[in-house]
């Protein structure tokens, strides 16, 4: 009996490992590829196990991932089931982030193998400082008719106009609301909205989408897995002009589509073509470049003045007896700032912000005496605005070289800050430094600066105007940080020149 129990043993291990072995003997070759080549391949400890094209037999056994690195490329990341003798890329995959592949143009779907395609990092994402160019996303368009075939769901091929289709991909919601979160982090601040603070907003994007097409398996109702890939086309424009682009950029996005994604596959492709935008070697450049016209183009006319007379003073007191009274406050309809006279004519500058909308714009010379003011331009870019009193009283306040400025130097502010009936209030304090917003450069102080200061002028131990307070960070625990315009930035944007 135990001689025939282990005969039947015998045979039933020697079955198994003739199967076990013949199985082994019939596993197919899987090489994991890349563009560009030679790509680090990780585990899960950050070692180097290999370089791309990677035979997937070394996929190691206890790592549920492996990281793909390569120089001026951003990171992916693979995982395949465990224990899988299959691991044929990108089909079994059970994660892959990002996953951007070319398929091969094998008929069989079996013998389809994918390269993995590295995204390229961006120019600025490993910069210390880089300038952020604001714009907001226009629209969204799907240039694609319903009956037009787009792919195929378990084989059977699909139209864009399919309700199945409509509800993987909600292409209405993503054109109402356009998706912008490939340009997270990047020197592109995207909002999709028409609204909030548009003074740095100096661009609009347009996308077009056409050509899109994918192979899917269900994976449950709503998701799916497999290829699927679609072109792109990206307008820019000038805030100035929607009508006329000034740069096209034509974009192909194909990806794979791992068993772990549950966004609509649209809004990854969406977010993809975004990456690869901004990816784009020569675009910041270029954005640069439109970003100082764009500017330049809110100089309007040159508006040709008498200069104030250039006088400098040794103590505050004398600063302030001497400042004070070319120092105003500018009312309208809905709130109050303050301005100051630069000539001795009548002219007078503010922030756009305190007359923007205003129809009525009155100015208080003191207390009981107050002038029309006429607006005589404005620059929205700067927040400045020129204005015209009748009104000769006063000599002007000379506007220094802002250029000559140090930290460290000491300042004072004269304004209006939060009530009527503080009018010529002096705070002192000091330059803290200069800080860019939106291309624009301003100078940093610790000066009181509130609600009804903006517009009025920063002053240094000369008595010369260095600046106009125009903003201060407002948060908790934050005090002592206000934002002035630079004089020679008045004087640039406004396009004034004294004669």
């Amino acid at each position: 009996m135990k001689s025939g129990k282990t005969k039947c043993r015998i045979i039933i291990f020697f079955i198994f490992s003739i199967s076990y072995f013949n199985v082994q003997g019939q596993t197919k070759t899987y090489l994991l590829e890349t563009i560009p080549t030679g790509a680090d391949v990780l585990n899960n400890k950050d070692e180097v196990i290999g370089q791309t094209p990677f035979d997937l037999k070394n996929y190691p056994k206890k790592s549920d991932t492996i990281a793909i690195a390569k120089e001026n490329y951003d990171t992916a990341w693979i995982a395949f089931p465990a224990n899988s003798y299959n691991r044929q890329f990108p089909q079994k995959v059970v994660y892959c982030e990002p996953c951007r592949v070319e398929m091969s143009t094998s008929p069989d779907k079996k013998d389809q193998s994918g390269v993995l395609v590295l995204r390229k990092r961006r120019m600025d994402q490993d910069a210390e400082d880089f300038n952020i160019f604001s714009a907001f996303v226009d629209s969204f368009k799907f240039q694609i008719d319903d009956t037009t075939t787009v792919g195929k769901i378990e084989g059977n091929k699909k139209k864009w106009g399919d309700k199945k289709i409509k509800e993987l991909a909600d292409p209405d919601y993503i054109s109402g609301f356009p998706a912008t979160t490939g340009f997270y982090y990047s020197y592109i601040h995207a909002t999709p909205v028409d609204e909030g603070n548009k003074i740095y907003i100096r661009f609009r994007i347009k996308a077009k989408f056409k050509n899109l097409y994918f192979d899917f398996e269900n994976v449950d109702k709503y998701r799916v897995k497999g290829y699927n890939s679609i072109d792109s086309e990206w307008e820019f424009y000038s805030k100035y002009d929607s009508i006329n682009p000034i740069a096209k950029y034509n974009i192909h996005s194909a990806l794979y589509r791992a068993p772990n994604k549950t966004n609509k596959f649209i809004t990854s492709l969406i977010h993809d073509a975004e990456k690869q935008l901004v990816a784009i070697d020569t675009l910041y450049d270029f954005m640069s470049k439109q970003d100082q016209k764009i500017l330049a183009m809110s100089k309007g006319e040159v508006v040709t003045l008498p200069p104030p007379p250039h006088k400098t003073f040794g103590t505050l007191k004398e600063i302030n007896r001497y400042a004070s009274p070319n120092v105003i406050t500018v009312e309208g309809e809905k709130g109050f700032g303050s301005g100051f006279f630069i000539s001795g004519n009548g002219y007078l500058v503010t922030n756009n912000h305190v007359v923007e909308k205003q129809k009525k714009i009155k100015i208080r010379i003191n207390k009981d005496y107050k002038l029309d003011a006429e607006v005589v331009k404005t620059n929205f870019e700067y927040d400045l605005a020129l204005l015209k009193v009748n009104y000769d009283s006063v000599p002007g306040l000379w506007l220094a070289d802002s250029d000559s400025i140090d930290a460290g130097d000491p300042v004072v502010a004269i304004g209006t800050p939060l009530d009527k009936i503080l009018s010529s209030t002096l705070t002192k304090g000091i330059i803290s430094g200069t800080r860019e917003f939106g291309g624009i450069r301003m100078i940093q102080t610790d000066v009181s600066i509130n609600s009804g200061n903006s517009g009025g002028p920063l002053i240094n131990n000369k008595g010369e105007v260095i600046g106009m307070s125009t903003l201060k960070v407002k948060a908790n625990g934050v005090e002592g940080i206000g934002f002035c315009i630079p004089s020679n930035d008045i004087k640039r944007m406004l396009n004034i020149e004294y004669k």
